[in-house]
């Protein structure tokens, strides 16, 4: 079945979007004019809710909305970024309709088995995990219904909703992110330009065995659905390392923004039962320090300890010795309280982003890291590029000079214009348009 951009489509999509747009309106009106804060946990987990039963484009923009920094406040970015992987997914009935749509109506004879529930839901389509005949796993990525129609008519009320936000960040380039954003919505709705994209990619490659692009069932695929090989990928969390090593808690990181904060602990152990050994410290902490520590809290009768031993070479080995009758776990407990054995860190990432410092996190600093990279590299390439076409067009030019001989006829030419003049008849033949 053919699924065109059409006029009811776009009506039934103008009918939703302006409804939860207006709502969007209503509620960013009141907040402005009640003089109130936008930094509410609830109001953007309302905002979240709405965007995500949307689907479609302004999802998306939801989406790369939150990995901007500082553009929204932390409430909004954190809410609006589960949209990436917890957007809510398409029911089952519809799924059947549109497979039915993209292979027809035994759609089912394909597949040994297809799960009805996807296992990943985003702005524009979903993923199922599927089982061929042949018995390889794949991965059935299906459009939602219409999303031509919802990206036409999204992107009329995309204009509107940026209105809105820029009456609060007046520094937003509304024109070129439209423009953006509706370039790249576009591209994304043609599943067949995405499986050109994988075969470049995989054919780039093909000699690196620690890069794998799933092959795509082309038989099966369509302008909607894209069936290809299924990966088994893992999410990965940054978290901090420290060359001291030690033993970190990790709860309130946070992704390394500006707020969030780690604690660094010893590695301490019992020797015996009045022997206590510390062979990791913790980050910004020397053996000096630590043991300067220990005995200052000894002092103080926070804790007791009888001796301290620094046996520090290639490694570390600090040994307490203990009193009889004190508790070698009651001891430990003691020493993360009152001692540097313990120690809070808050992590504090500040780049400089078009002259003007940015709080963010290890996360969007790796991304932008990388994208920088890549820029980079797409510009040495460029490079490369003019360079190579320019040894082939002085290449063509002299093998046509010689081949057809045009050099005879500035023999006999007494000027340099009309040498010049002679070059340019000659080669006018092999000019194309």
């Amino acid at each position: 079945m053919k699924e065109d951009n059409n006029l009811f489509s776009r009506v039934k999509r103008y009918s939703q979007v302006t409804t939860s747009v207006s709502s969007l309106a209503s509620r960013f009106a009141g907040k402005k004019y009640l003089n109130l804060s936008l930094d509410d946990k609830k109001f953007a987990a309302q905002i979240t809710q709405i965007l995500g039963n949307l689907k479609g484009p302004l999802m998306k923009v939801a989406q790369l909305s939150s990995t901007i920094p500082d553009l929204l406040p932390p409430e909004y970015a954190k809410k609006l970024s589960e949209l990436q992987s917890n957007a809510p997914p398409m029911p089952w009935v519809f799924v059947k309709r549109r497979m039915k749509s993209e292979l027809g109506e035994n759609w089912e004879k394909h597949f040994k088995k297809f799960e009805q529930e996807a296992s990943y839901a985003a702005s524009l389509g979903q993923v199922h995990k599927a089982i061929l005949k042949t018995n390889q796993n794949v991965a059935c990525k299906l459009q939602y219904p219409d999303m031509s129609s919802a990206v036409e008519a999204d992107l009329s009320q995309l204009k509107f909703i940026f209105k809105i936000y820029s009456s609060y960040n007046k520094s937003i380039q509304i024109k070129e992110i439209y423009k953006e954003i509706a370039e790249r919505l576009k591209e994304e709705l043609d599943y067949r330009l995405e499986y050109r994209h994988l075969k470049i990619f995989k054919y780039i490659h093909s000699q690196n065995s620690f890069v794998k692009i799933p092959e795509v069932y082309e038989k099966i695929s369509t302008d909607r659905l894209l069936v290809m090989e299924y990966l088994k990928g893992k999410k990965f969390t940054l978290i901090p390392d420290f060359q001291t090593a030690g033993i970190i808690d990790i709860q309130n990181y946070n992704d390394g923004i500006r707020g969030g904060k780690v604690r660094v602990r010893a590695k301490i152990s019992a020797q015996d039962k009045n022997t206590l050994v510390i062979t990791e410290i913790p980050f910004s902490t020397t053996t000096s320090s630590l043991i300067e520590s220990i005995l200052k809290a000894n002092e103080k009768g926070k804790i007791r300890v009888r001796k301290i031993e620094d046996n520090t070479a290639a490694n570390v080995e600090i040994l307490i010795h203990l009193p009889n009758g004190i508790s070698p776990d009651k001891t430990i407990d003691a020493l993360y309280a009152f001692t540097a054995c313990e120690t809070s860190i808050s992590p504090l990432g500040c780049v400089i982003i078009d002259h003007k410092p940015h709080f963010i996190g290890v996360s969007d600093m790796l991304r932008i890291s990388t994208d920088s990279t890549v820029q980079i590299l797409k510009k040495e390439l460029e490079v490369k590029l003019d360079e190579l076409r320019n040894q082939w067009h002085f290449a063509s030019l002299e093998r046509i000079f010689i081949e057809n001989k045009v050099y005879r006829s500035i023999e006999e030419e007494e000027t340099w214009e009309g040498v010049l003049n002679a070059i340019d008849e000659g080669l006018k033949p092999f000019i194309t348009m």
